[in-house]
């Protein structure tokens, strides 16, 4: 069965993979010390979206009850995706 999910993104953008100065454990741990979540993730996607407000590559961490959060690759910013 296909389920469609409205989205905000457009597509995505080239990324400079050389200038990622963040990996996922860098992420992760972003997450963890502001307590926003500490358990297990569903899958881990490094992209950049093509989406109006969207600065830099981010890390995108799917949570089996928590949604989505996302870690910004060059300013550590977090935000959370339902």
């Amino acid at each position: 069965m296909v389920q469609f999910v409205q989205h905000h993104l457009v597509g995505a953008r080239a990324m400079p993979v050389p200038s990622v100065q963040r990996d996922t454990a860098d992420a992760d741990k972003i997450i963890k010390e502001v307590g926003h979540y500490a358990g297990q993730y569903s899958s881990i996607q490094l992209n950049w979206p093509l989406a109006p407000g969207v600065i830099e590559p981010i890390y995108v961490f799917k949570t089996p009850s928590a949604g989505y959060w996302s870690v910004g690759v060059y300013t550590g910013r977090i935000s959370r995706h339902e």
